[in-house]
Order: structure tokens, then C-alpha cells, then sequence
């Protein structure tokens, strides 16, 4: 009598690979399948050892451990046919340790067997700069000679990026010397934080090649100086097709940096720069060098994120109106403002322009910004002379109060003089910021000091901190309004600031927004900043002390005040939902999963009450435009890595598990997770090995999961 799981054995060892489109597959996508050591993957190995011809291999959606990646290396070698390695999120739960003697394992098979490999993905794998070095050797062999397309996107990578590009110079030079040519094409490496020295190894390494048609590296913290690097390695790859820069800081420089190159790439189909801070000048240069006569196959530009006032928005339609095929053209949370209804009217003459909605839109820059910029644009020609005006003393743009309840409010032209700002800077160090505390020092009368989108390090927050309170001790005065959104500064540099806020009473604005302040640094803000001697105003300042409180200390009487003001409390999160990491509101959740684990006599009620804000946080992280990982998908990963569902370095663990379950399937029955139900479902597959316990209720997860699918496939 055969039991399932002898069926299940059966049909693993029955699968062979099948002709798609031409190619042989043989794909274990999504298997969940755990391989930790060599007889974990024996059935496996066996299964692409006796397939007839293996073309394309992918291992996808599963879990490869030391001794299965050895295992399946030797299997590998039966394979010398094989062109495309799928091998994309294959490392969840591992050790960053364990990943690059796997990887050196899986590549030298394929340099053994005389593989010739023309595609390799190795995207989703969280391996670090340690795992470039799993991939020099194979980088640099033969069998990389014919790699077409090289996908190494979401890997952590940061200084791995320069690993990854000597090694494809190297692959170049080994190839000329045998004889052959090594032509790569596609080349994806997004959501790295490779940052300016790796943009600076992979411009090297993409002017040596020249035959790059796809370059896609978005969210990468690269800098101006870094995208004028990869600017001018563009130059040398002259059928270029698609580019993706979005979510790096071009500022003008970068960006007309940019526009020089584009002029000339004629085989453009997509450019995607979106949330890159070009401004009006840098995408009007980038604009301006766009025409029928060159870009004629071009079907995509995104420009959304770019802080464009009314008039560049307006010039850009009259540009691309003017004979351009586009299919999509991308303009949304710019700085329309309250012209927002007059410019949507113009895209409406336009199928293909997403301006989005009102309620994205950035709202309006400082009076007549841009108009010079825009003036200019109608009256030259050429654009190549555009300069950087971004540092030094100028008006503070875009300033957001901290709380939803105050109203924008532009400084008035009188007040220049009180305004210190400097933007896109570098400082790590104390002398890096000698120009800005000069400034904070020579003036009496400061209001408002603008640090928008530098970085600034350690040692610089600590002597700005120094210089804010030695302006009160110099009876100075107090400044109202500070701007250090965009700046990386971590939990122990807001730490330094805060303080140095505290001795300011006037403060009435601070903007934190787009810095690393973690767990850690958010509860530090709420310890040390005396809320009660400025102006934040009292309901949303009170909200932020509860959420903080909370989440430090979750109780049923701090959860009661927060269910209290329910649209207060979802506009209190409005920063951290926009934000880059949404870990605020991460914590908020795991710490009603806490508070779930605790016994409670009216445990009905409390999930209840539970249920209703976790949905109505859900419901608002739905509206923030987010790509590639939206607001909702980094919660729900945040979530899995606090409650240990998935490995991470967070130490906290909810108590009961199945609080966890319980609100995620909640939330999955509200409509809530719909696209990471496999994420969701192969995570808590692997925990039933932690917690046999639970088994049942990750059984009832899992098949709740799958019903909401059957659903939505039904509709």
C-alpha cells in the first residue's frame, strides 16, 4: 500500500525537463523543498542527472544548504548542454557564510562539464558582498564567455559590486586571448547599495564591454558623481535599449550628465528615472536631448519623483508632443501643487501619461522655482552648459511638519536671509561641515536650516549638534524649522542631533524622514526630544509618544488610545508608510502580535480591536506607489523576520506563534498580502521543522492562502 508521500517521492523521480518555446526545462520553481545536506537532495540530483538534455535549470523558490549545493553540483556535471541557470531566491534561511561555498560548488561543476552558459539569475539571494566572491571564478572562465544575460538583483551586494565588475573586465581580456568574444547584454543589479564605488567599478567594466543592450541598477544609493561614471560608460554601448536608474540621487549634475549621453543611444526603447531628484533643470536637459529623428523606437520614459514644478511638467508635454510614438510616460509625485487639476487637464489630451493622483503629488516647491530654469529652456538651443546651483545659501524647499494637522507653509522672500541651505553634500567627517557650521555661527537670526539629501555621517551630525546648542549658549536664535530628510543618518547620529534640538525651543518643523533611524533610533527620538516646549502641536505629537510607548511596552489601555482616533492614527504613520523601510509601522504590527500573545480574558475583543488597525495600516500602505518592493511587501517581510519566521539579525520573537498566524490570515481574508501569499506560504512551510506544535495552524494558514487564490483566479 503506497503512502502519499511514497507519491509524492514517485513523482519527483518520474519529472523530467519538457520542451518550452524551443528550449529543454527541467524546473523545481516553487517546490518549497528544504535541501539541507546530500540525501535531502539526492532525489533531486538524480532526477536532472537522468533527464535526457537539460537546457534550462530552475531551482527557484527553494532552500540549498552546503552539502545539497555539493550534491547537485555533481549532478550538474551531466550537463555540459546547459544555457540558463534560474537559480533566483534558492537561499532563504541560509547563512550568509554558507552561500559562497555553495555557489564556488554549483560554478565549477559547469566550468568542469565545458558548460556555456548564456543566462545566469541569481536574483532575490541575500548573499552579500561574501557571495561575490562565489561568483569570481566562474566569472572570469570560459564558460562565462557566452553569458548574454548576468541578473543579480536584490543580493545585498554594496561593495561586492566592485568584485563583480573586475571580474567581467576579466572575463573580456580571458575571452580576447582565446579567441572569442565575450558579449554580454543584459545586465540587472538593482536594490544592492552598491553606492558610488561600485557605480564606479561597473562603469569601467561597461566601457571595456560595449555590448551592453540592457542596464538595470535602481535603488542603488548612487550619487551624482557615480551616475556621471555610468553616464560615460553608456557612451561606449551605443545599442543600449533599456535603462533603469530610478531611485538613485542624480541631482542636475548627474542628470545632465545623463542628457549629453542619451542624445546619441538611438535604439532607446525605456528610460526609467524616476525618483532620481533631477529637478526641473536636469529633466528638462534630459528632455531636451530626446527627438523623433534619434529615438524613434523609444516607448518609455519615467521621470515621476523628480520634485518638477507645474512649468517643467508643461514643457515636457510640449516635447514629447512633438512626434514621439511613446507608450508610457510616467509623471507622477512631482510638485504640481495647487495648479495640480490645470496640468492633469493638459495629460488628459494624452492616453499614455500618468500624472497620477492628487494625493500623491509632492505638493508646491517655493514660489517662481524653476521659472528661470524653464525660461531658459525656451530660450536656447542647447543645454549642455546647465550648472549645478544645489549647495550653498537657498530658499528651504518642501517643508513638511513633522504632524499631518499643520499646513504647508512657504518661507516668505523677506526671510532669505534666515534660511541656511545646503543640499546634495558628502560629509563623514567634522571638517566635511566646517561651510554649514560657519554659516550656523555668523548668523543671529536663523530660522530655518536645509540639509536635504546630503549624507552625512557620524562625526558630521555630532559637530552640527555642537554647533546648534553652542548657538543657544551665544544667546542666539532658536532655529524653527530643520531638513535632514534623505540623508542616511543612522539610529547613533540621530541620537547626537536630537539633543542638540532639545536645547532649541522654538522648533516647530523637523524633518527626519528617509534616514536609517531603525527600532532604536525612533525610540530615542521619542526619549530625548521634550515634545511639550515647542510647537509640533499636541494631537499628532501625542500619537507619535503613543506609538512609541507601545511599541516599547504594548498594553490594552495604550492599544484603546490608539483605536481612539483611528484617521489620526493612520496619518501619524503617513512618513513611515512613504518611507524607505516602513519599520516603524513593521515594529507597530509585530508588537500586536506581542500583545496577542499574552493571556487576556476578553482575547475576542482585543483581536478584534487588533484587526481593525492592523487593516486600516494595510489599507494606507496600499495607496503608497512603491517599486520594486512595495510598502505592503516590506512589512510583511519585516513582519516574518520579528516574529524569526525567517533568519534574521532582530532579536526579538514574538512569544506565540500563532499570533502571527492569526493576524497574517486575518489580514489575508481582508484582501490584504494577495501577491505574497507563495512568500508568506513557503516561510511558514519551513517553520513546521520549528514548531510541529503549530503544524495545524500553519496548515489552516496555508490553505486559507490557496483558497483566496482559487478566488481570485475564479474572478
Amino acid at each position: 500500500m503506497f503512502h502519499k508521500t511514497d507519491f509524492a517521492e514517485a513523482e519527483v523521480m518520474m519529472k523530467d525537463s519538457v520542451e518550452i518555446n524551443g528550449e529543454w526545462v527541467l524546473s523545481f520553481r516553487d517546490e518549497q523543498q528544504k535541501l539541507n545536506n546530500e540525501n535531502d537532495a539526492e532525489k533531486v540530483a538524480k532526477v536532472i542527472e537522468n533527464a535526457h538534455t537539460v537546457e534550462v535549470l530552475e531551482l527557484r523558490g527553494n532552500t540549498i544548504g552546503v552539502g545539497a549545493g555539493e550534491r547537485l553540483s555533481r549532478a550538474l556535471e551531466f550537463h555540459p548542454e546547459l544555457k540558463r541557470a534560474l537559480w533566483s531566491d534558492m537561499f532563504t534561511g541560509r547563512l550568509k557564510e554558507e552561500i559562497p561555498p555553495i555557489l564556488r560548488f554549483l560554478c565549477c561543476a559547469m566550468i568542469r562539464c565545458g558548460t556555456r552558459l548564456v543566462e545566469l539569475d541569481l536574483s532575490d539571494n541575500a548573499f552579500g558582498p561574501i557571495g561575490a566572491k562565489g561568483l569570481e571564478e566562474f566569472l572570469e572562465s570560459s564558460s562565462a564567455y557566452s553569458l548574454k544575460v548576468l541578473k543579480l538583483n536584490n543580493n545585498g551586494l554594496g561593495a561586492g559590486g566592485k568584485i563583480i565588475g573586475k571580474a567581467l573586465i576579466r572575463c573580456h581580456v580571458n575571452a580576447q586571448k582565446d579567441g572569442q568574444i565575450f558579449q554580454l547584454k543584459t545586465f540587472v543589479a538593482g536594490r544592492n547599495r552598491l553606492e558610488d564605488p561600485g557605480a564606479f567599478a561597473l562603469a569601467e567594466a561597461f566601457q571595456v564591454l560595449g555590448s551592453l543592450e540592457e542596464i538595470t541598477m535602481y535603488q542603488d544609493g548612487i550619487r551624482a558623481k557615480g551616475i556621471e561614471a555610468l553616464s560615460e560608460s553608456f557612451r561606449y554601448n551605443r545599442n543600449l535599449r533599456i535603462i533603469n536608474l530610478s531611485d538613485n540621487t542624480f541631482t542636475v549634475n548627474g542628470a545632465c550628465a545623463m542628457a549629453k549621453v542619451v542624445r546619441d543611444l538611438m535604439n532607446l526603447e525605456v528610460l526609467n528615472f524616476g525618483d532620481c531628484l533631477c529637478r526641473d533643470k536636469g529633466a528638462l536637459a534630459i528632455i531636451s536631448n530626446i527627438s523623433l529623428s534619434s529615438h524613434s523606437h523609444l516607448k518609455e520614459i519615467n521621470l515621476s519623483g523628480n520634485e518638477l514644478s507645474p512649468r517643467a511638467v508643461e514643457i515636457i508635454l510640449d516635447r514629447v508632443s512633438q512626434g514621439l510614438h511613446l507608450k508610457s510616460l510616467v509623471l507622477h509625485t512631482n510638485n504640481m501643487g495647487a495648479q495640480f487639476d490645470k496640468v492633469k487637464s493638459k495629460c488628459n489630451k494624452y492616453s499614455f501619461i500618468d500624472l497620477g493622483e492628487e494625493s500623491d503629488d509632492q505638493g508646491t516647491l517655493d514660489e517662481d522655482e524653476g521659472s528661470d530654469v524653464c525660461q531658459e529652456f525656451y530660450s536656447e538651443e542647447s543645454h549642455s552648459s546647465y550648472s549645478n546651483n544645489e549647495s550653498g545659501y537657498e530658499q528651504m524647499k518642501n517643508g513638511i511638519p513633522i504632524h499631518s494637522s499643520t499646513s504647508h507653509r512657504s518661507l516668505k522672500a523677506d526671510d532669505y536671509q534666515t534660511i541656511i541651505s545646503f543640499r546634495n553634500q558628502q560629509w563623514n567627517s567634522e571638517d566635511d561641515v566646517e561651510a554649514v557650521t560657519q554659516a550656523l555661527l555668523s548668523r543671529k537670526f536663523v530660522k530655518a536650516l536645509d540639509l536635504h539629501r546630503n549624507y552625512i555621517g557620524i562625526n558630521a551630525c555630532r559637530r552640527i549638534a555642537e554647533v546648534l546648542r553652542e548657538r543657544m549658549q551665544m544667546n542666539m536664535q532658536s532655529i524653527e524649522e530643520v531638513n535632514l530628510s534623505q540623508n542616511g543618518i543612522t539610529a547613533e547620529g540621530i541620537v547626537q542631533l536630537v539633543h542638540a534640538f532639545r536645547s532649541n525651543p522654538n522648533l516647530k518643523v523637523i524633518i527626519l524622514s528617509g534616514n536609517t533611524l531603525e527600532f532604536e533610533g525612533a525610540i530615542a527620538v521619542a526619549e530625548v526630544l521634550d515634545f511639550s516646549s515647542n510647537a509640533l502641536g499636541a494631537d499628532a505629537v501625542q500619537q507619535i509618544d503613543d506609538i512609541i510607548l507601545f511599541i516599547k511596552n504594548p498594553s490594552i489601555a495604550l492599544l484603546d488610545v490608539l483605536l481612539f482616533d483611528l484617521k489620526t492614527f493612520v496619518e501619524t504613520l503617513h512618513a513611515d508608510l512613504y518611507g524607505r523601510t516602513q519599520e516603524i509601522t513593521s515594529a507597530l504590527l509585530y508588537s500586536f502580535c506581542a500583545l496577542l500573545s499574552v493571556e487576556n480574558l476578553n482575547k475576542q475583543v482585543l483581536k478584534e480591536k487588533i484587526v481593525t488597525l492592523t487593516d486600516a495600516i494595510l489599507t494606507a500602505a496600499k495607496k503608497v506607489k512603491r517599486q520594486p518592493v512595495s510598502a505592503t511587501e516590506s512589512i510583511c517581510n519585516q513582519l516574518l523576520a520579528f516574529a524569526g519566521v525567517v533568519r534574521s539579525e532582530i532579536p526579538q520573537a514574538v512569544t506565540d506563534i500563532n499570533s502571527v498566524i492569526f493576524l497574517l490570515g486575518s489580514m489575508i481574508k481582508r484582501g490584504h498580502f494577495q501577491d505574497l501569499h507563495p512568500t508568506i506560504a513557503f516561510s511558514f512551510g519551513a517553520m513546521k521543522q520549528i514548531y510541529p506544535d503549530q503544524s495545524v495552524e500553519i496548515d489552516r494558514l496555508i490553505q486559507a492562502m490557496n483558497f483566496q487564490w482559487e478566488l481570485k483566479q475564479i474572478h
